[in-house]
C-alpha cells in the first residue's frame, strides 16, 4: 500500500480508508469462497506480516491463533516425523522466509539460532576509522 500511496501522491491513511469503503482488502490476504473470512478451507496459504508462509491447519497440534501454522514448521515436522520441541526453531539457510524447501531448512536450538545470527550481524557491520562499529550509537 505504501508504494500505491507514493505513486498516486495520496496519504496511506486516505488510501486505506478508500479501500475499506470499496471493500478492497489491504492485508495482502485473499478472501475465501464465503467472502466473510480471509481463509479458504484447510491448506489455504498466505504470507503473514513477518513474511512467513502460513497455512490454515486448525487440526494441527499447536496451531497459532486462528488455526494457522507456519509452513516451514509443518515441512520440518513432516520430515522429522515428530513435533518440534519447545526449545527448537527452524532456520532458513538462505534467509528467505518464503523458501520452505527442506534443503533450505535447519533445526536449531533457540540459543544456537540467536548466536548464529549475532555472529552474522557482526561480520556485516562496518567499522569507522577508529575501529569502532559505525552507527551503533556509542
Amino acid at each position: 500500500m505504501l508504494q500505491a500511496s507514493e505513486a498516486h501522491s495520496v496519504a496511506r491513511t486516505t488510501l486505506a480508508r478508500r479501500c475499506k469503503a470499496l471493500g478492497v482488502s489491504t492485508s495482502g490476504r485473499t478472501r475465501g469462497p464465503d467472502r466473510k473470512s480471509s481463509r479458504g478451507g484447510p491448506g489455504s496459504r498466505y504470507i503473514d506480516a513477518e513474511g512467513y508462509v502460513v497455512v490454515y491447519q486448525p487440526d494441527h497440534q499447536f496451531p497459532r491463533r486462528g488455526g494457522v501454522v507456519r509452513e516451514h514448521v509443518m515441512v520440518m515436522e513432516l520430515s522429522l516425523g515428530r513435533r518440534l520441541a519447545a526449545d527448537e526453531i527452524i532456520h532458513h539457510r538462505d534467509h528467505d522466509r518464503r523458501n520452505n524447501d527442506l534443503s533450505n531448512l535447519e533445526v536449531m536450538k533457540r540459543g544456537e539460532h540467536s548466536a548464529h545470527h549475532r555472529a552474522e550481524d557482526i561480520h556485516r557491520r562496518q567499522r569507522d576509522e577508529h575501529g569502532r562499529f559505525a552507527g551503533d550509537g556509542r
